[in-house]
């Protein structure tokens, strides 16, 4: 099967592109840094790299060609200074530059990796793929906005399409949940509200194997949740982080009006003072508020099934940092 694969440089596309490559697909990745691609991938055979910018339409011409599948992996996470105008032209409004140009081109397949998090905080039990979203943060709502542009979009042009959501994704390669290893790494466990909040841990390659499930077995317009296979605690996460690294911690609790109180004022500041806020209101709700789901349906209609544990994802986590010299 021929895949074009979108944000193949990034933490989540990388680790995709490499496991279809040895899985026997051909891949080609659209990229804005050519030599940075083909350093990344120089030891995988069967993959091509086309120059594009998924904000940019006119590059778009042709990347298409002689594809079955494309999955668009490519998102962009807000930043402090982030603009609104900006997170929608890559989550929001690149699905249907992208969807438009292929439109005329016989692709059987479309996936959207979304995230986990467009359903805002969650209330009650886990939630499933009918959870009423309500985004929270500007980027969740960017990525929903997304979601939706999907659906209306291959309807329109008859499309197949997938939408996936990982959940809290961790891994070799994530420089996004490094600090926080590197914290539990220097004996500090930080909590918020008592630490006692939820969220769902999904090791990398149960993600990857998962989104190729979806390849394989999607096109059906449908929604996956695709996570680990519980919700933990934040507390319980750092704890099993300090547990592998045989590190005595001590634990700093923040209460709940106390992090938001410091997170407004965080971003008050960056605002005026051009920094990077170290908590901001985004980040104090992610900690703060329960991120839990429940993967049924992936199980029951992907064969979709967890293979690492999290002792087991960061036991391999923890050992690539340090052969990295990370921590």
């Amino acid at each position: 099967m021929n895949v074009l694969i979108t944000g193949a440089t990034g933490f989540i596309g990388n680790h995709l592109t490499k496991e279809l490559c040895r899985q026997g697909y051909h891949c080609r990745c659209l990229v804005r840094n050519n030599e940075k691609a083909k350093e990344i991938f120089k030891d995988y055979k069967d993959i091509e790299f086309v120059l594009g910018d998924v904000t940019k339409p006119e590059t778009l011409k042709g990347v298409n060609e002689k594809i079955d599948c494309i999955i668009n992996v490519v998102g962009l996470l807000a930043k402090w200074n982030s603009t609104e105008n900006e997170l929608k032209a890559i989550n929001t409004y690149a699905p249907i530059n992208l969807i438009r140009n292929l439109s005329d081109k016989g692709i059987k397949h479309f996936i959207q990796i979304s995230a986990g998090g467009v359903t805002g905080p969650v209330y009650g039990h886990p939630s499933d793929e009918n959870y009423i979203c309500k985004p929270f943060t500007l980027y969740e709502k960017t990525k929903y906005l997304g979601e939706i542009n999907v659906q209306n979009y291959c309807d329109k042009y008859n499309i197949p399409y997938t939408i996936i959501r990982p959940t809290f994704t961790y891994g070799p390669g994530d420089p996004h949940k490094v600090d926080l290893f590197k914290l539990v790494n220097k004996g500090l466990i930080l909590t918020f509200g008592g630490g006692n909040s939820v969220n769902q841990p999904v090791y990398i390659d149960d993600l990857i194997k998962g989104i190729i499930l979806a390849v394989e077995k999607g096109g059906n317009n449908q929604v996956y949740i695709i996570g680990g296979e519980r919700p933990i605690t934040k507390k319980e996460f750092q704890e099993t982080i300090a547990t592998i690294l045989d590190r005595k911690t001590k634990k700093v609790n923040i209460p709940q009006w106390l992090a938001y109180l410091i997170a407004y004022i965080m971003e008050f500041l960056s605002k005026l003072f051009k920094i990077n806020p170290i908590l901001s209101l985004s980040r104090a709700n992610m900690m703060c508020k329960d991120f839990g789901y429940n993967i049924n349906k992936a199980k029951r209609e992907l064969n979709y099934k967890p293979k690492y544990s999290i002792k087991k994802g960061i036991e391999n986590t923890i050992r690539y940092y340090k052969n990295k010299g990370i921590i």
